[in-house]
């Protein structure tokens, strides 16, 4: 399952032939398949960008959280 979420394209090409059964016409269901593979690798994407975002955050956290010597010796 995991390389389908990986491989839109192959998410496309799997989903053709039962939409096709499903739907009755080709047409219909290849442009159902590529809408589907789309959405599936815009989501799959967003979801890389916010837990580098995270990872970001979370390590930068320490460096940010120091307070600044506003006393002079």
């Amino acid at each position: 399952m995991k390389v389908l979420l990986q491989k839109p394209i192959l998410l496309m090409a799997v989903l053709c032939l039962p939409l096709w059964v499903i739907f009755g016409n080709f047409i219909l269901a290849a442009s159902a398949s590529i809408l589907i593979g789309m959405l599936v690798g815009m989501i799959r994407t967003l979801h890389q960008v916010t837990e580098a975002k995270k990872a970001r955050a979370k390590s930068a956290a320490p460096a940010s959280s120091e307070t600044p010597n506003d006393k002079p010796n």
